[in-house]
């Protein structure tokens, strides 16, 4: 091992965890935004839904770039983690960077269309099996989990 690879490790540790957060905080605005609106003290709490799923589907796809660029082959290549694996194939079952680029980034499906309306972005969220928002943070749990195990397999070979 070399300090490069090293520093590299220890940058997606660090990245990791920024999205381990992102997506921490993103559940909580969900959460609140359908349990407890008022908290906003806003008439427009649509808005804090997009800002939450936003913020979850942004930080997965940092994660799986990260994998694609740096964890899968290179940093953890020779030990891949089973369950780091089994969420990419989740994650692009989900088709999360598909969604993320018309949700976040691009606003319609063809560059020449409007804006995708709330109502279609709220049936493309039913089509990846989310019922409500809590659905989704309820799901990022699991999501966290497999993160955490990814980096703590970082920490553990590179002695982090």
């Amino acid at each position: 091992m070399n300090a490069s690879e090293k520093e590299l490790a220890k940058s997606a540790f660090l990245i990791i965890n920024e999205v381990m957060g992102t997506i921490h905080a993103g559940r909580v605005i969900l959460v609140f935004a359908e349990k407890k609106p008022d908290i906003f003290q806003s008439k427009y709490t649509k808005y804090f839904f997009q800002i939450g799923e936003g913020a979850i589907y942004l930080a997965l796809s940092k994660f799986m770039d990260l994998w694609d660029c740096q964890i899968g082959i290179l940093l953890l290549k020779d030990c891949l983690p089973g369950r780091g694996e089994k969420l990419l194939k989740d994650l692009k079952k989900k088709k999360i960077r598909e969604f993320r680029n018309l949700f976040v980034a691009h606003y319609a499906d063809r560059k020449n269309a409007p804006k995708t309306s709330l109502e279609t972005l709220e049936r493309l969220i039913k089509a990846q099996g989310f019922k409500s928002a809590t659905e989704i943070a309820i799901w990022t749990k699991g999501i966290l989990e497999d993160l955490e195990y990814v980096r703590n397999c970082l920490q553990n070979k590179y002695d982090l």
